[in-house]
């Protein structure tokens, strides 16, 4: 199955791709931003190993649920990821994750990309 991109006024959130480790890594290895997460903060390899991940997940069937680089509209920065999972058609519920890069927390950036998630 072939991932939809979403897009909203100010992102654009689009399958990961092996190159945004560098990217994932300046939040996904931040101790504040991981401070709350069941995981991290991330080593250099651990950050390879879960975009690589990603990039997998993009191809599963849409139950095992989507897992989405958040990039910035204006100029495509990776500034974070979110994820929908957990999805049961039956009772229509699904879990939704996310993680920002702390330099754009406040901005509203995760609750535009949970509507878009929706």
């Amino acid at each position: 199955m072939s991932q939809t991109i979403l897009n909203t006024k100010r992102l654009i959130l689009r399958p990961y791709e092996s190159s945004d480790w560098a990217a994932a890594h300046e939040y996904g290895g931040d101790a504040e931003t991981c401070q709350y997460q069941r995981w991290g903060p991330n080593s250099e390899d651990e950050t390879r190993e879960f975009v690589e991940d990603c990039v997998e997940a993009s191809t599963w069937p849409e139950e095992l649920g989507y897992y989405y680089a958040i990039t910035l509209k204006t100029d495509g920065t990776l500034i974070g990821g979110c994820n929908l999972c957990s999805i049961n058609k039956t009772d229509l519920s699904a879990m939704i994750g996310y993680t920002i890069n702390k330099g754009y927390w406040r901005q509203g950036y995760t609750s535009e990309a949970a509507a878009a998630l929706l």
